[in-house]
């Protein structure tokens, strides 16, 4: 389980501001409102629940935030050749 209060004060303004944003992306708007429930102390099973994801992709999304930051819950990179 993934510790409650991991987002600075900073972080969890800019995600609740995507989060609210009637102009972000969809797909923006539901990686910021995961991070900010998995900050509140939901289980990513709880949060995929919610979301109507499943648990791997709100762990990717988690993993995404830990390394990039919110640069890397609003960027859209497409792997492959």
């Amino acid at each position: 389980m993934i510790p409650s209060g991991f987002l600075s004060e900073e972080d969890r303004k800019a995600l609740t501001a995507l989060a609210r944003d009637g102009c972000s992306p969809c797909w923006v708007t539901r990686r910021a409102n995961a991070v900010a429930l998995l900050d509140d102390g939901w289980s990513r099973q709880q949060v995929a629940h919610a979301l109507l994801f499943d648990d791997d992709t709100i762990r990717g999304w988690r993993e995404l935030f830990e390394q990039r930051g919110i640069e890397g819950l609003t960027s859209f990179d497409v792997g492959g050749s």
